[in-house]
């Protein structure tokens, strides 16, 4: 797990990475989430899909057998994060199948999966405890650049700061592929109502994702913080595909995409993300996937 943290931020490319998580997802069968344990091990089952997504594979089974076999060993408020991983790893094998063209003249089928996992994440959300909560705050101050608009989060913890932006990815990815595949259905009056629902929703997701950033670069209110009130590089380039994914989705608005190409490359300017400089350098925003 951390050579694979490693490869991310000072390797040349993502082969030994995508090595390096292969091997950690074969060998979590042998962890048993106690302690504080737990969290680490839910954002590597949540880095895994990541690496899937971005290789168009489909998701790990050995994750999400391993996040049903521990959940009777886990208390609450961390028992709730094991759910979002099952579903994110659905979600990647959905997004492998329709890359490798499985739901062609069958896109209502698939849009069908797709409107129950959406409905499922909502419900997560919804149920989440209560010291996951957090607020939206907002300033007139000299804002400084990690921050979007005057906007910002504070959340209580920095995990689920983390696990918010996972849930806020996949729903963006769910719900683009929805609105994707109705486009390819008959036009209904219920078809382009979901599409609208799914744009608002790509909306609200992708500013939600970027008026989180400033939490990870402990930047809120003031203009005077400093870098080395930065958290570590780890709590860092796990923005890299949130942003992007953020910054890429259908329907965002221009100044959204490039506020999120700015994000990317104070992050490799600042982090030395050698990946990240090779495909934003130029300033523009080239996703690790495709999603058409």
């Amino acid at each position: 797990m951390l050579l694979a943290a490693f490869e991310i931020v000072g390797g040349d490319s993502t082969a030994s990475w995508t090595v390096h998580i292969d091997g950690g997802a074969a060998m979590l069968k042998y962890f048993k989430p106690h302690g504080p344990h737990v969290r680490m091990l839910v954002q590597f089952c949540l880095s895994t899909c990541v690496k899937c997504i971005t290789k168009g594979e489909p998701g790990p089974t050995s994750i999400v057998e391993w996040c049903n076999s521990q959940l009777g060993y886990i208390s609450r408020p961390e028992q709730h994060a094991f759910p979002l991983v099952g579903m994110v790893c659905r979600l990647v094998t959905i997004y492998s199948a329709f890359k490798k063209g499985s739901y062609v003249g069958i896109e209502e089928t698939m849009v069908e999966e797709l409107l129950s996992l959406e409905s499922e994440l909502d419900v997560w959300e919804s149920q989440v405890p209560e010291n996951w909560t957090f607020t939206i705050e907002s300033t007139t101050d000299d804002v400084g650049e990690t921050m979007y608009l005057g906007q910002y989060h504070v959340y209580q913890e920095l995990w689920t700061a983390r696990l918010y932006t996972n849930y806020r990815w996949a729903r963006i990815l769910v719900n683009e592929l929805i609105w994707l595949n109705i486009s390819k259905l008959p036009l209904t009056e219920e078809n382009g109502r979901q599409q609208r629902r799914s744009l608002e929703v790509v909306s609200n997701m992708a500013t939600d994702i970027i008026c989180s950033i400033s939490t990870f670069f402990r930047q809120h209110t003031t203009s005077s913080t400093k870098r080395q009130n930065l958290p570590p590089v780890s709590a860092v380039f796990l923005l890299l595909f949130p942003v992007a994914v953020a910054g890429g989705a259908i329907g965002v608005s221009q100044e959204l995409h490039d506020w999120a190409i700015k994000i990317l490359s104070i992050i490799g300017n600042t982090f030395g993300t050698k990946g990240l400089r090779e495909r934003w350098g130029k300033g523009e925003m080239d996703l690790y996937f495709d999603i058409a």
